[in-house]
């Protein structure tokens, strides 16, 4: 963002606030050309250790930006002409990257083994009878000849702690055949069920002064009633998403309208990329009302089924 200032704009700030608010601008920036892409690598498992500089650096940036959040909420009502408002906004701007790059694994969707990361998703796996490490590591491997090693190892996962005739081995697997995947919907380390991201309660409710986070299946849940009962025009950045009003209305049109309803409605759920194989099971029509009984499933294996009502 381009930052106008006036001459004496940062100095007034640094005399009220008593921060070398200067000093706080250099250092991210050295921060960012220098040490941002060593942590960035090191989580794409590009390389096998963070390094020890660029996390101490960053440390104490993170450090800096959370004194200088207090600061400003005591300082601001002191602060009454458009350029202090211009500088506080870049320091906003410059505080949320520092919270980003704090989580940056999971913006980077990462999934984190002992050591090690893989841009994948991870599952936990438990063996059973007469499993074989190469029947395990087939599961979502290439290799599975070689690449049974490295599962286990990273799951240290000893030979005597191994019976090939007796399951209930749990083991972590970062899927690999997931690599590709382009899941952009989702913010998190790609691990378990946190692959169906979590969301905010639709109904705002408050629990410990905050709005109440929904767990992962709770979330998809909500996530997939939503996409149901979409209606074209409903989003105004996203027109064609949903169904289009005009196909249900009366009972004579919509049981025409049907197999167009469905249409419709598995083109809105082919937009959410972990869910997949949307497909109506029921219709039934009551009055002017038209209910559709649908299931749908995730791509990490949850099936979830519900009945909607489109009037």
């Amino acid at each position: 963002m381009a930052l106008i200032l006036a001459d004496d704009t940062i100095e007034v700030f640094e005399r009220l606030s008593r921060f070398d608010l200067t000093q706080y601008f250099d250092d991210f920036a050295t921060f960012v050309e220098n040490d941002y892409s060593k942590i960035v690598n090191y989580f794409n498992g590009k390389v096998s250790k963070l390094d020890k500089d660029a996390i101490n650096n960053f440390t104490t940036i993170k450090k800096q930006s959370s004194n200088l959040e207090d600061i400003v909420l005591n300082v601001s009502q002191n602060l009454d002409r458009m350029d202090y408002w211009n500088l506080l906004s870049f320091i906003d701007e410059v505080n949320s990257r520092i919270k980003v790059i704090n989580k940056i694994d999971k913006f980077l969707r990462v999934i984190r083994y002992a050591s090690s990361n893989e841009n994948s998703m991870a599952v936990n796996y438990m063996t059973t009878d007469f499993d074989i490490p190469e029947t395990v590591a087939a599961i979502d491997r290439a290799n599975p000849q070689d690449d049974w090693v490295d599962i286990f190892t990273r799951n240290h996962i000893l030979e005597t702690d191994y019976l090939a005739e007796q399951g209930g081995l749990n083991l972590e697997i970062g899927r690999q055949s997931l690599r590709n995947l382009n899941l952009q919907s989702v913010v998190d380390n790609l691990q378990g069920e946190n692959v169906y991201g979590k969301d905010i309660d639709q109904e705002f409710i408050f629990v410990d002064d905050d709005l109440k986070v929904l767990e992962p299946r709770d979330t998809v849940r909500q996530a997939i009633i939503t996409l149901a009962l979409l209606l074209k025009g409903d989003i105004p950045e996203f027109l064609a998403m949903g169904v289009s009003p005009d196909l249900a209305i009366g009972s004579n049109l919509g049981l025409v309208s049907i197999p167009f309803i469905s249409k419709e409605m598995k083109q809105t759920f082919s937009t959410d990329d972990t869910l997949v194989n949307f497909q109506v099971l029921d219709v039934e029509t009551k009055g002017s009302s038209i209910f559709i009984n649908f299931q749908v499933q995730t791509f990490f294996d949850l099936v979830i089924s519900d009945n909607i009502e489109i009037k």
